[in-house]
């Protein structure tokens, strides 16, 4: 298993063109299924509250008058590696004099480091409030066709479970979290952690020094992520067909494709090969379904390069399922063609090259180049561009050829929306 080995000092991106600056702590932490629901409540939880302002209300107030523009907190789950990020977007204190940044930033770790608990574990209140939302919502979601349909697509399409054993179907589990067990859990992936640190904008090597010197002085260490994101899915010899039955008035088709012996180079010919199918410019799916046969209410492409898997969702009418059927194989079977790939390629560069000037004025689009980059997360869209520029179009009908229909999951709706 490959293992990625960073240095605890701060990773600064110099940039002079914006008038912010954004302060990024990621901490790796290796990803259980137990762990899940207590991902999504210590996130809520120190998202909105600290020791020192233990009400959202005053959480909030402090962020207006330290002049904050932004404090976020979320988790990415990638196959068995868990980020857990905190980030601080605030004015820079060259451009905007009235700002302190050493107060906003001393708001920020406290925030990180001095959640609103003790020894007893999270203030049972406000964990007892977050479980109580979260349940919620996830049963809400549940009623959603577009939510149940996926989950009940998974359930058939997944045999590993990665992407199955999720909060949606594990909710006994939720049950199971305490405040003590909530702040145990924040002990290990975030206290006793090391974070890496991104910082971007205008700002010297000195104002990082002065400011951590300060308020996170931090002993030289190395950080290991053991680099395990890829566990692809195996294709069926022969795909299977799944039929259910629902109350919803309207039905829903997927149809769930896997790479047989795919490898991580094969991951950027699955993300082309999505954007050949659904990209803006080509709209191979909307057109065959919609535009020309008028058989859906909405459709829409999806793919995992780290399972390696892609799905097409459809949203119809019950008795339109078989001729989707035929039209999706159709579609699928006419992409074997080089002349026509070569056309398509042609035309999802034009629209990447229009996409590649507007990231030139996206902060976001810089940090998350980055941060993707050194975590060896994903390609930049240049990356991308560049690789499609000079692909090899022969080996890519043949990774074409790989492509197998792994399921096909129809939900029939049973009550008639023409009524």
């Amino acid at each position: 298993m490959k293992k990625l080995r960073f240095n605890n000092e701060p990773f600064i991106i110099k940039n002079k063109r914006f008038s912010t600056l954004d302060f990024i702590f990621l901490f790796p932490y290796q990803y259980e299924k137990k762990d899940m629901y207590n991902v999504k409540l210590l996130k809520n939880l120190l998202a909105s509250t600290s020791k020192k302002y233990p009400t959202e209300q005053g959480f909030k107030q402090q962020l207006l008058k330290k002049m904050i523009i932004g404090y976020n907190v979320r988790n990415v789950i990638i196959n068995k590696n868990l980020f857990f990020e905190f980030s601080l977007f605030v004015p820079n204190p060259n451009k905007v004099k009235t700002f302190n940044l050493e107060k906003a930033f001393s708001f920020f770790i406290d925030s990180i480091y001095h959640p609103n608990a003790n020894k007893l574990g999270f203030n049972s209140n406000q964990f007892q409030r977050e479980k109580e939302y979260l349940n919620a919502a996830i049963n809400n979601n549940m009623k959603n066709i577009y939510a149940y349909s996926y989950q009940r697509f998974i359930h058939y399409c997944d045999d590993i479970g990665n992407l199955k054993d999720n909060i949606f179907t594990n909710l006994p589990l939720l049950e199971k979290s305490t405040p003590k067990g909530l702040l145990d859990y924040y002990q290990k992936v975030i206290f006793n952690n090391e974070p890496l640190i991104f910082i971007f904008g205008d700002i010297s090597n000195k104002q990082v020094s002065d400011l951590f010197n300060k308020y996170y002085p931090y002993h030289h260490q190395d950080i290991t992520i053991v680099k395990n994101y890829h566990e692809f899915l195996i294709p069926r010899q022969e795909y299977q067909y799944i039929e259910e039955i629902s109350h919803y008035n309207q039905s829903a088709l997927y149809f769930g494709y896997k790479v047989l012996n795919m490898q991580e180079e094969d991951r950027e010919y699955l993300e082309l090969l999505g954007r050949i199918i659904d990209s803006r410019s080509t709209n191979l799916l909307f057109k065959a379904l919609r535009l020309k046969n008028n058989l859906v209410y909405q459709t829409g492409l999806n793919f995992n390069t780290n399972h390696g898997l892609l799905y097409i969702e459809a949203y119809l009418h019950k008795d339109s399922k078989d001729k989707a059927i035929k039209i999706i194989k159709d579609l699928m079977i006419s992409l074997n063609n080089k002349e026509k790939i070569t056309n398509y390629i042609n035309i999802i560069l034009e629209e990447m090259e229009k996409q590649l000037i507007r990231q030139k004025d996206s902060k976001y689009a810089n940090l998350n180049n980055y941060i993707n980059q050194k975590l060896q997360l994903s390609k930049s869209l240049k990356d991308k561009y560049n690789f499609y520029s000079h692909i090899d179009i022969d080996k890519f009908i043949s990774f074409l050829d790989r492509i197998k229909l792994d399921t096909i999951y129809f939900l029939r709706g049973e009550e008639d929306e023409r009524k």
